[in-house]
């Protein structure tokens, strides 16, 4: 008897922890081969933007074509209307009646499982593996294993259930879709054939930030292009750190330096069109009222309403005290960009740099003390006119901390 593993999904995109947890229970239940097998129409993923069938069935062909004992199929995509996996597995039985077939499952789908489409046909069809992932707690998936093979038990069935251990790993398609909307790298989450695939197809691209990023693009030089990309990639690593909404970390930062195009005249009249109040310092130094002029285009041209994205772009060049999370993360994104450079001539200066780095993982109302008090210490020594209002009360507002 053939010994089949199932690996069932959207795939939308198919990722490295689906081939761990496909090699894992390949491994450790000595399987012939692996079958994964793309979802046509998830009934628990109705609203989600599902990438084409033929997309999702190429990029599953890329992912394992270098895998040996892994298989595609199209049963699912080829079937009309909603999908169930009761009425796929009974399919399988019957047109493979000399097969055993594996139902492979993350342990952070155990949970749900008492409520899909018949789970108990599910059961008799199938033995279900279980495996064990970095976001769940294998004690956990152990527990409910033995719970729902106390629920579906009957006088003369017991439901075959194994738990598998896999290489740990909390990549997911969604944060997938996201970093590629966000213009970030996937490689290293995806095969390489995969990453490739979806680069030349533009598959879950954001037509919304495609539109922004080409309008930067014309207005901005390429330096100022090029670190407005590095701030919303940066502001969008520390919003998923410190659990921060993305999407909106990342229009803060794609939109942040937006009104950097224009030259001092311009500056000033935007000012007076939008009744823009302007400190002494500013005045004086006209190219640090691009922040308050980026909130208003931010509004005006690009359409945004939210206005803790408005005054993130608002009060990133001088902070200003008890900032929001999304404040904090935009002005610090700013400062600490990979992009970033200080004078190389100065060690100490790329010293501080490299620490407002390391603190940015670990504590940002630290960081933006560390940063605050070096942007201080810079103004107080070059002039005492040069320090905006703002600054100042967000220094003493940090200080202290």
């Amino acid at each position: 008897m053939k010994r089949i593993g199932i690996l069932g999904g959207t795939f939308n995109p198919i990722h490295i922890s689906h081939i761990l947890i496909a090699r894992a229970a390949f491994n450790e239940l000595a399987l012939d081969r692996v079958i994964f097998m793309p979802s046509k129409n998830p009934p628990h993923k109705q609203d989600l933007d599902v990438a084409s069938d033929d997309d999702r069935m190429n990029m599953v062909r890329f992912a394992i074509e270098d895998e040996p004992g892994f298989e595609a199929s199209g049963l699912e995509l080829n079937r009309e209307g909603l999908t169930y996996t009761s009425d796929t597995l009974k399919i399988l039985n019957e047109t493979y009646p000399e097969a055993k077939f594996y139902f492979i499952i993350g342990g952070d789908s155990l949970a749900s499982f008492p409520h899909w489409h018949e789970p108990d046909q599910i059961l008799r069809r199938c033995a279900l593996v279980c495996v064990g992932r970095a976001i769940t707690d294998n004690s956990l998936i152990r527990n409910k294993i033995a719970k729902i093979r106390t629920m579906f038990s009957t006088g003369d069935f017991t439901p075959e259930i194994y738990f598998v251990n896999a290489p740990q790993s909390d990549i997911s398609s969604y944060m997938i879709r996201k970093y590629i909307s966000y213009d970030i790298s996937i490689l290293g989450l995806t095969k390489p054939a995969v990453s490739d695939y979806i680069f030349k197809t533009r598959l879950y691209r954001s037509s919304v930030y495609d539109e922004f990023m080409m309008k930067m693009e014309s207005l901005l030089s390429p330096h100022r292009f090029t670190h407005v990309k590095n701030v919303a990639k940066t502001a969008v690593k520390l919003a998923r750190t410190y659990n921060a909404d993305m999407d909106k970390a990342y229009i803060a930062g794609l939109l942040h330096d937006c009104a950097k195009y224009l030259d001092d005249e311009q500056m000033l009249q935007v000012a007076e069109e939008y009744n823009i109040e302007l400190e002494e310092v500013e005045k004086a130094s006209l190219q640090l009222v691009h922040a308050k002029i980026g909130a208003v285009f931010a509004r005006e041209v690009y359409g945004i309403e939210d206005e803790d994205i408005l005054n993130a772009i608002r009060y990133h060049t001088t902070g200003r005290p008890n900032m929001s999370l999304l404040e904090k993360i935009i002005y610090i994104a700013d400062y600490i960009e990979p992009g970033r450079k200080r004078d190389i001539s100065d060690p100490q200066a790329a010293r501080m740099l490299e620490l407002a780095r390391s603190f940015a993982s670990v504590d940002l109302d630290q960081t933006l003390k560390y940063i605050l008090k070096e942007t201080y210490d810079y103004l107080v020594n070059k002039t005492d006119y040069a320090i905006s209002d703002m600054t100042r009360k967000a220094y003493e507002f940090y200080k202290d901390i």
